[in-house]
């Protein structure tokens, strides 16, 4: 009776320790450009089922700062830990790529090598047309008849070899224009290698099925913007227009399609909680009161479901 009840414990632990895995992709929604760095936020509806799931967020850019990292839910849900991780695949989808571009070069310059071989035999066969042109000796007649069917034999196989001659040039300046884009995308890969791809794996659990709304919001480098002006006088007796203009970069590896932009002069990683102000007392020999950095704490208690 003993054994059956821990066969049964261990049966319930293992049941419970089974996990959904879901793939949520999404579109940025808002973007804050800040002049280094980027606030993006990316929305998404995911039907949760009861139990313990992971929600991995995929396509996401390689420079995310994985610190600021944030994940809401808007249901019946309880976000139970976000992790940050890189995916390797499409380095590896990458190498094959390479491999295979190159493995078509090499079949491409073996064509040609075959294409100059029967070039050259073709050529070979007219310079040998070509000096063996004498018909018959100095002492020998040669009857109509006999010159006839030489000089139609000559003229068919220099014919032959002529037109064999031009289909060959031409197929051999197509494998050269293959081979050429062969080089040139096998140059670009090499020069523009991929970048691993983002990924934050969300654990959540849900007492029961429910269909939950989620924002996630991280900063993300190589992004910014700096102003510009344009300065315009129609006359001088007119006033000076000066048009303010932002110019945004961001090389993230990711598409900003149709986003809510907002740009901020602002620096996130600085907090906006002012220093509380100490007394400064005038004397001799006193200095100032000193300011460290703040930093931003939260605590309170944890405790179990029972």
């Amino acid at each position: 009776m003993r054994f059956l009840s821990l066969t049964l414990l261990l049966g319930t632990i293992c049941l419970s320790a089974q996990e959904n895995e879901f793939t949520v992709k999404t579109e940025p929604s808002e973007v804050t450009v800040f002049i280094n760095g980027a606030q993006v936020v990316r929305h998404a509806s995911v039907n949760i089922p009861q139990g313990t799931s992971v929600l991995k967020f995929s396509y996401l850019s390689p420079y995310i700062d994985a610190k600021s990292i944030r994940v809401t839910a808007s249901g019946e849900v309880m976000v139970l830990s976000v992790n940050h991780q890189f995916n390797f695949l499409d380095s590896i989808k990458y190498s094959k790529e390479l491999e295979s571009l190159k493995e078509r070069l090499k079949t491409v310059e073996n064509k040609i090598k075959r294409e100059n071989v029967n070039i050259e035999t073709i050529n070979d066969e007219l310079e040998f047309l070509r000096n063996n042109q004498v018909i018959g000796g100095k002492n020998q007649e040669l009857s109509l008849n006999n010159f006839r069917q030489t000089t139609d034999f000559y003229r068919d196989r220099v014919a032959a070899a002529k037109s064999g001659l031009l289909d060959l040039t031409a197929n051999l300046e197509r494998l050269q224009a293959e081979k050429e884009e062969l080089e040139k995308q096998i140059r670009q890969l090499s020069t523009n290698k991929p970048k691993p791809v983002g990924e934050v794996l969300v654990k959540v659990h849900a007492n029961a099925p429910v269909r939950c709304g989620f924002e996630l919001s991280y900063f993300v480098q190589n992004a910014g913007w700096f102003p510009s002006y344009d300065i315009r006088v129609t006359s001088i007796n007119e006033p000076v227009q000066i048009a303010y203009k932002a110019n945004v970069r961001q090389n993230t590896n990711e598409e900003w399609r149709n986003v809510k932009l907002k740009l901020s002069s602002s620096d996130p990683k600085v907090s906006n909680v002012p220093p509380r102000l100490k007394t400064y007392y005038l004397n001799y020999n006193l200095s100032p009161p000193r300011y460290t950095s703040f930093t931003g704490q939260v605590s309170g208690q944890v405790i179990d479901a029972s």
